[in-house]
């Protein structure tokens, strides 16, 4: 589910630079019926911002939905793997040390 996550987050990107392309150099048919001969169909900027700037921000949001999606499935996997791996039985027991205070009696920095 993450590759496709970020599959469609790269694929979201692509397309809306592709789509920005093509549609600012589209003619507009209603201004040309408008303007007559006076229009020129030129490449409209405002267009293709529009597409470009709209499909990169939801391709980092599918992207970002697969990163967050896959370190969600590892840590599910390593607790997982945790539980699975440490038992009460063979837990290591603690309070076995022999350190005692007495050695840095004489202790100075």
């Amino acid at each position: 589910m993450a590759k496709l996550l970020k599959g469609l987050g790269w694929a979201s990107i692509i397309l809306a630079i592709i789509i920005g392309i093509f549609q600012a150099n589209r003619t507009d048919d209603t201004l040309e019926q408008l303007l007559g001969s006076d229009y020129e169909a030129a490449f409209r900027w405002s267009i293709a911002i529009y597409w470009w700037i709209s499909g990169i921000i939801s391709g980092i949001v599918f992207y970002a939905l697969g990163l967050i999606l896959e370190h969600v499935e590892s840590t599910s996997i390593r607790l997982s793997n945790l539980e699975r791996g440490v038992t009460p039985s063979s837990a290591p027991k603690l309070g076995n040390s022999k350190a005692s205070m007495d050695k840095l009696s004489g202790f100075k920095i």
